[in-house]
């Protein structure tokens, strides 16, 4: 009795030409280099450690809120710090460096 040959060898055989045909292609009409590849993965990486930036600034961010929702003194401390504001009978005085 003779066995059934397996199609599935030679459709992956087939698969593995297409694909290699279609990157081999691309290559050729300069669609895929590599140069822009690494250019696009280190324009990625940019983004990525600003976005981790972002997401550290705005934990920061958050954390002050709450502080100055829950601490008056703290917050109060806060305006007088940002804002230059004075209780009555207090006055600043800024030395120049």
């Amino acid at each position: 009795m003779k066995k059934k040959k397996s199609i599935l060898p030679s459709f992956f055989k087939l698969w593995v030409f297409l694909a290699t045909s279609v990157l081999f292609v691309g290559i050729l009409r300069g669609e895929g280099t590599t140069e822009n590849y690494f250019a696009l993965r280190k324009s990625r990486d940019r983004l990525v450690e600003a976005v981790d930036k972002l997401r550290k600034e705005t934990s920061d961010l958050e954390e002050e809120i709450l502080k100055i929702k829950t601490s008056k003194v703290y917050a109060k401390k806060v305006y007088k710090e940002k804002y230059h504001a004075t209780e009555n009978g207090e006055s600043i005085i800024f030395f120049a460096d």
